[in-house]
């Protein structure tokens, strides 16, 4: 028994570890911040805290590029989930369909941070302001859920939620399913927002600028080497910051590995 059931446990490693995941892991470095909202009360988040810390990481010897998510895959940050209810239309409508999704606010570098394939369309981009157009990603598993199809088209330019009154945001980008929870877990519906349309007018401000936010980075250097100075910077930027936590994208990975194990 003992055997058999040794076996099947290497099995199991075996399989968690050939599981595509969907973005990359090497060279990142990840930073979980507890955002101190009370400081900056009345001000545009976006525009006082999250664009002039993004500025001097990226200026960092050796950063490649870096970004701000609400929490990266495979992140314990925490959760957001939001409901849609929709109609279905077209050759393969279905009846009215209530199901949540996952909730991001990132900013437009992710992508190069951890390599997303898109599927359709295009990533956010430095153009997404407060004063553009509102957008929207999707994920795979979203447009699946909504028309059972696996057409990426079928959701391209589809107006899904408003970021404020009288603001549609449209879909302009359907990414590749990842790993968003754990390594054992089929990737869930997921709607990203562009962090920087966000302003305190917005329907999603209160839920991005509280509790936490992740900043990850991707380095040529070694990660270690790095987070001494991104840590300085933190306390520059804000006094509040300099207790953020950093691991990397791969023991985040390899934490997911063993709690499934």
């Amino acid at each position: 028994m003992l055997m058999v059931s040794c076996g099947l446990l290497l099995r199991t490693i075996y399989a968690l570890r050939h599981v595509p995941l969907g973005f990359r892991t090497d060279h990142i470095i990840v930073g979980n911040m507890t955002i101190p909202a009370y400081k900056y009360a009345g001000q545009d988040m976006a525009s006082e805290l999250y664009r002039p810390l993004l500025e001097r990481v990226k200026a960092l010897p050796g950063v490649e590029s870096a970004a701000l998510m609400t929490e990266v895959p495979l992140g314990k940050t925490f959760q957001i989930m939001i409901s849609f209810g929709m109609e279905g239309n077209g050759p393969d409508a279905v009846k009215r369909r209530d199901f949540g999704a996952q909730f991001r606010a990132v900013s437009p570098e992710m992508q190069k941070v951890f390599g997303f394939k898109m599927l359709k369309g295009r990533f956010f981009n430095e153009g997404d302001t407060p004063g553009s157009q509102a957008v929207v990603v999707v994920n795979r598993a979203f447009v699946k859920q909504f028309s059972e199809s696996d057409d990426p088209g079928k959701f391209m330019g589809r107006q899904l939620i408003s970021l404020e009154k009288g603001k549609p945001a449209i879909v302009v980008g359907v990414l590749d399913d990842e790993r968003q929870v754990s390594v054992a877990d089929e990737s869930r519906p997921e709607v990203e927002v562009c962090l920087p349309q966000l302003t305190p007018q917005s329907t999603f401000y209160k839920a991005s600028e509280s509790m936490a936010m992740d900043l990850a980075v991707r380095t040529e250097r070694d990660p270690g080497s790095v987070v001494p100075e991104l840590r300085e910077l933190m306390q520059k930027t804000s006094p509040e910051l300099a207790g953020a936590k950093f691991t990397t994208m791969d023991q985040i990975v390899e934490d997911s590995y063993g709690n499934q194990q």
